[in-house]
């Protein structure tokens, strides 16, 4: 089914319901249908079925019409990194073939002076529930064509997404969750990343519950957001959920909350044990990639002994752990390449196909290093590609970092690897904050790790280097660390 027609059904059967509620300003549902049918009507009059269409937006109250809009015109929806310089932006607007763009503020003009056709999501267009689009494209048609942080060749990298991944993936996380109309969601990470797409508006949208939205996340205003509009699904990721640490919250800010979700890097054992012993709350820590709509697993069953795992694959998801540049599946308990199999797998790149990376039958090669333990919990090892190489000996960079885990006052730690003329390559560490004592840092190591997989240099620093979307950047710590 189309994703408009999915909503629009579960909509019309509650449409004065709220769904987004921003601070001042609340949509219920069928408002949002009416602004999303002006869209797709503006839009139609423009563009052919099937154009792709740029949405570019901080989080404002009119994205979600802006998707909604797409979809029901019979289009697909290209959401763009409001944080990215204006010659990054043209690069994927060039490379989608994009031919219109939906913008609002400062950003119209930007798009004007380079000659595109731009749409204002922000005016006023609504059309009668009565004559809301029909869209026909469903199932193997394209939904989403969402922009990773990587390159192929030169170019930008794009996943391309149909409706029948998304909504697969949607109802795949409902059902290991248990989601219900009841919930109320916080909604603060941007619809340009694929898990705040999925969680904080496709999810409770086809599930008929509603969202408590923040332009901007900010500690203090998202516990009072949590606290006071009694939100029980969280979903953030790590580098928020240290930061709500800092703010010294209280058992009772999160007393509705059902879930807490994190994802889009690993979270840490040190932050999931405070969690739970200071409140009471056990993190469900996920795994997933935007070429996967974007969950693949998830810790849910609030078992404290699978701490630091990544949980077992949602229903529906097969997978295995390969040899890098092999397809019999390694024994349980052996590091090898994660790779999946399920409804909710991308078409493929845009213009690149699947890159080489699907096996005979069928398993993406997702590049992360894992293992299976004897109950089928997944633990995350990093990245194929950042699999430390050191005088002939395999060094996995998250063993390197879990090695001074609890170390007193550490809040963050990072491994990667740097040149060495004799051993090709050798680990390096760093710990935040600076002020660490790193003479006892190495103490730790000495007792936790063989020789040759100690740290040969160890720094602390004030923070760790993060990419636009907030996850750690291996390559400007390598930089630093390799200086």
């Amino acid at each position: 089914m189309n994703l408009f027609r999915h909503f629009a059904g579960v909509s019309l059967k509650i449409p004065d319901h709220a769904f987004l509620e921003w601070p001042g300003h609340m949509i219920t549902r069928s408002e949002l249908l009416m602004q999303a049918a002006g869209i797709a009507r503006s839009l139609q009059s423009r563009v052919p079925k099937g154009s792709h269409i740029g949405i570019f937006s901080v989080p404002s109250p009119h994205l979600a019409a802006a998707f909604l809009g797409v979809w029901g015109a019979d289009m697909v929806a290209v959401p763009l990194n409001p944080l990215l310089s204006a010659r990054e932006l043209l690069a994927q607007i060039l490379e989608a073939e994009t031919g219109v763009m939906l913008a609002e503020g400062e950003a119209l003009a930007l798009f004007q002076s380079q000659g595109l056709s731009v749409i204002d999501i922000s005016e006023e267009r609504y059309v009668a529930l009565a004559d809301l689009p029909e869209p026909s494209r469903e199932g193997e048609e394209n939904a989403l064509i969402l922009f990773t942080s990587g390159t192929s060749a030169g170019r930008p990298s794009a996943v391309v997404l149909p409706h029948r991944a998304l909504l697969h993936n949607a109802k795949s996380i409902s059902e290991a969750f248990e989601f219900c109309s009841d919930d109320v969601f916080l909604g603060v990470l941007p619809y340009f990343h694929c898990f705040a797409l999925m969680v904080n508006f496709i999810i409770p949208g086809l599930e008929g519950a509603s969202v408590r939205c923040l332009s901007r996340f900010r500690p203090q205003e998202v516990l009072a957001e949590i606290r006071e509009g009694r939100v029980t699904i969280a979903a953030l990721i790590p580098a928020m959920l240290k930061a709500l640490l800092g703010s010294r919250p209280a058992r009772e800010d999160f007393e509705s909350v059902r879930w807490l979700i994190s994802g889009g890097e690993a979270l840490g054992m040190d932050v999931a044990v405070h969690y739970r012993e200071k409140f009471g709350i056990l993190i469900a820590e996920g795994y997933g990639m935007t070429e996967h709509s974007p969950v693949i697993s998830v810790h849910r069953d609030k078992n404290p002994a699978k701490l630091g795992t990544v949980g077992t694959p949602l229903p529906g998801v097969s997978l295995r752990i390969l040899p890098p540049g092999g397809e019999e599946p390694l024994d349980t308990g052996a590091v090898g390449e994660v790779s999946i199999k399920s409804e909710s797998l991308m078409k493929g790149y845009l213009n690149l196909g699947w890159d080489q990376r699907l096996t005979e039958d069928g398993f993406f090669r997702t590049g992360d290093l894992g293992l299976l333990d004897q109950e089928g919990y997944l633990h995350l090892k990093g990245r194929l590609k950042e699999l430390i190489i050191s005088a002939g000996e395999n060094i996995h960079p998250r063993e390197v970092e879990e090695a001074v885990l609890g170390f007193p006052g550490l809040m963050e730690a990072a491994c990667v690897g740097i040149p060495s003329g004799l051993k090709g390559e050798e680990p390096a560490l760093a710990v935040v904050p600076a002020s660490l004592n790193l003479n006892e840092i190495k103490v730790r190591l000495r007792e936790n790790l063989p020789g040759f997989k100690r740290p040969r240099i160890v720094v602390g620093l004030d923070e760790l280097p993060r990419t636009q979307t907030g996850k750690l950047s291996r390559v400007e710590l390598r930089k630093i660390l390799g200086a």
